[in-house]
């Protein structure tokens, strides 16, 4: 299976300045490859949330989640929002508004 294509909301960037610099980096040279090779390996979310997936990565001890929208037609994966898990999906619903 080929892998999907990563997308990312403009605030991923800032997402991602917020967390300690080597966590960013696994995210990034880790966690994002391989949602965009099996986007399903997550869990799908539920209630108004029902079309988003997420991941749940650990590094230094800490949980943090990457919700992302994958798009089977057009093989791409929307990542709308990456952090720790306080307030986390209070940002994600005003992100995803």
């Amino acid at each position: 299976m080929s892998g999907f294509r990563l997308l990312f909301h403009p605030a991923i960037r800032r997402d991602l300045r917020k967390l300690p610099k080597q966590t960013a980096i696994y995210l990034v040279q880790e966690v994002f490859p391989a949602i965009a090779e099996d986007p399903f390996r997550g869990v799908r979310l539920s209630g108004e949330l029902k079309d988003l997936w997420k991941v749940v990565a650990h590094h230094g001890g800490v949980s943090y989640r990457i919700v992302y929208e994958p798009d089977t037609r057009a093989r791409t994966i929307f990542v709308l929002s990456v952090g720790a898990r306080g307030g986390f999906y209070e940002r994600l619903r005003r992100r995803v508004g």
